[in-house]
């Protein structure tokens, strides 16, 4: 799947609210169609952004998943499984509700599961200025 690396474009009511602290830059369109998505709608995609970041040992960041519609559109107010984070190496990165933390040097993938649609975002973690890192291979 191809990206930008900025987030999908929201489309919405006035009454939205995001916080997004991970994201760098981020366009959001807020229009009076389309508030809340027809609760009948199925999720054919989800995004993890940012698709990648990186981190200094004992730094964290929030990650932000966006479900889709088969058009592409960004899915509000429905209702969704949970969301299952999970991490390829917990001494580099761990996880928990999307929030990232960087533990040792090195690289993890982190990944969204709702239902049966994931998506990931590589981590990149290195070490905290000043300090000097060994890692065992």
């Amino acid at each position: 799947m191809r990206r930008s690396s900025t987030c999908p474009t929201l489309r919405g009511a006035v009454a939205f609210t995001a916080i997004l602290t991970s994201v760098t830059s981020c366009k959001v369109e807020l229009t009076a169609d389309d508030w809340c998505s027809d609760p009948n709608t199925v999720v054919a995609n989800i995004v993890v952004e940012p698709p990648e970041l990186s981190l200094s040992v004992g730094e964290n960041t929030r990650l932000v998943m966006f479900p889709s519609d088969a058009q592409g559109r960004t899915l509000l107010c429905v209702d969704l499984p949970p969301i299952v984070w999970s991490t390829t190496d917990p001494s580099v990165a761990t996880v928990a509700d999307g929030l990232v933390e960087g533990r040792g040097v090195g690289k993890a993938v982190i990944r969204a599961t709702v239902g049966e649609k994931s998506d990931s975002t590589m981590v990149t973690v290195v070490a905290a200025p000043g300090v000097v890192a060994l890692r065992a291979e």
